[in-house]
């Protein structure tokens, strides 16, 4: 099984954290409950480490944060290999 990290320079992508668009009242009726320009990413120097499913989420949220908040060009960086023990 792989592992994945996302990284921002030299730090790494913890989670992803409600922002002031956060809608806690809000309903998902045949939609999706909550949007990614809902979240703000959080960064830190801590490897985390993430299955590929995650990842692919984490990316999701990136790609919307940079389109409601982000510069003009950010580059981030994903990293894969092999997880030597179950992924936490």
């Amino acid at each position: 099984m792989k592992k994945f990290a996302i990284m921002d320079g030299n730090m790494f992508l913890q989670r992803l954290e409600p922002n002031e668009r956060y809608a806690k009242s809000a309903r998902g009726i045949q939609t999706d409950l909550h949007t990614y320009s809902e979240y703000t990413p959080i960064f830190g120097h801590e490897e985390h480490w993430m299955d590929s499913r995650t990842a692919t989420s984490y990316l999701a949220g990136l790609v919307e944060n940079l389109r409601w908040e982000g510069d003009r060009y950010h580059a981030y960086a994903l990293i894969c290999k092999e997880a030597d023990h179950e992924i936490s």
